[in-house]
């Protein structure tokens, strides 16, 4: 049985805390098993500037301290990978 991908606005949102090689391993673990399912908004991670890219090519959208500010209560799935 096939899963038919959703479209962008369908998919829910996800973003990873951290943007090193264990988001990457996440990155691509999303990408392969649940690509009908989310969408990688971006990284929180306090070792790369705002708007870097990070793994998969998804952008860094700010610090730890910011996604804990911006994702409290927001609905946005996350993922912790430091």
């Amino acid at each position: 049985m096939t899963e038919e991908k959703g479209s962008m606005d369908q998919l829910r949102p996800l973003r990873i805390f951290g943007a090193g090689m264990r988001a990457r391993v996440v990155a691509d673990f999303l990408a392969w098993e649940a690509a009908g399912r989310f969408r990688l908004d971006g990284y929180y991670d306090d070792g790369l500037p705002v708007g870097a890219e990070g793994p998969g090519g998804a952008p860094v959208l700010g610090t730890v301290a910011d996604g804990c500010r911006e994702l409290a209560g927001d609905g946005v799935d996350a993922f912790i990978a430091l």
